[in-house]
C-alpha cells in the first residue's frame, strides 16, 4: 500500500466513525445548540525523533467549538497551529491541524457560593495535519508542504469562574501525524496547552 493510500485509508475509516458517533447521539437527543462553548488556547508540542536526531518544541495555539450533544457527551471541533524555527536541522515548520469527534464531561465539583465547579473531559478527535512551509522528502524531490491524517487523543481541566467563563486549566493529548520524514512517515507528539473557554449557553448557571 503505498503512502497516499494509506492516508486516504486512514481518513475514510476517521470520518466514518465520527459520523456513526454523531448519528447515535442525535438518534438519541436533538443537538442542545444552547450548550456551545468557544474556547481558545496556546498550545505547545513536543516532537519526539529517533535516537540520534534532536527532538524540538512547537508553539502556537488553537481554536475550539464544542457542545454536549447527549447528557455528558458531546461533539468537539479544534482547529490548532503551531510552529518551530528549526526541526533540529535548521528547517523550520508550521503544521495546521484540524479535527473532530467525542467527548466525555465529568463534572467533579457541583458549582456553589463562592466554590467554582471543576470539571474533567476527555476526547477523541480525528482529521488531518497540513504542513508548510518546511521541507519534506518526496519523490523525485523534496516538497515545501504536505498533508496527512491526524489524530488526537487526550483531556484536560476546566475550572468555571463565571456563569460565562472558564479557565482551561490544562489541555493534555497525544497527536498523531503521518507527514513525510524519510523514515516511518509517522509522527507521535505531546501536546499540551492552557487556555479560556467562552460559554455560549443561553442557561445561566457554571457547569
Amino acid at each position: 500500500m503505498t503512502y497516499k493510500e494509506r492516508i486516504k485509508m486512514n481518513a475514510s475509516t476517521a470520518w466514518v466513525a465520527v459520523l456513526f458517533c454523531c448519528a447515535i447521539a442525535n438518534a438519541q437527543k436533538p443537538a442542545a445548540l444552547d450548550r456551545i462553548e468557544l474556547a481558545f488556547s496556546y498550545s505547545a508540542a513536543f516532537a519526539g525523533q529517533p535516537a540520534g536526531t534532536p527532538s524540538f518544541w512547537l508553539n502556537g495555539g488553537n481554536a475550539e467549538v464544542a457542545s454536549k450533544i447527549y447528557r455528558d457527551c458531546g461533539l468537539a471541533l479544534n482547529i490548532t497551529g503551531l510552529h518551530t524555527g528549526s526541526t533540529g536541522a535548521g528547517v523550520p515548520l508550521n503544521l495546521l491541524i484540524a479535527t473532530i469527534g467525542p467527548r466525555y464531561t465529568w463534572t467533579l465539583k457541583k458549582p456553589s457560593k463562592g466554590r467554582p465547579s471543576v470539571s474533567l473531559f476527555a476526547e477523541g478527535l480525528v482529521g488531518a495535519a497540513h504542513g508548510f512551509n518546511s521541507l519534506f522528502p518526496g519523490q523525485p524531490a523534496a516538497v515545501t508542504s504536505a498533508t496527512s491524517f491526524a489524530a488526537q487523543l487526550g483531556g484536560g481541566v476546566d475550572v468555571a469562574i463565571s456563569p460565562r467563563l472558564r479557565l482551561r486549566a490544562l489541555d493534555a493529548s497525544w497527536l498523531n501525524t503521518q507527514l513525510p520524514n524519510g523514515a516511518r512517515n509517522i509522527q507521535n507528539d505531546i501536546q499540551l496547552g492552557a487556555g479560556v473557554i467562552f460559554q455560549l449557553s443561553k442557561k445561566n448557571h457554571l457547569q
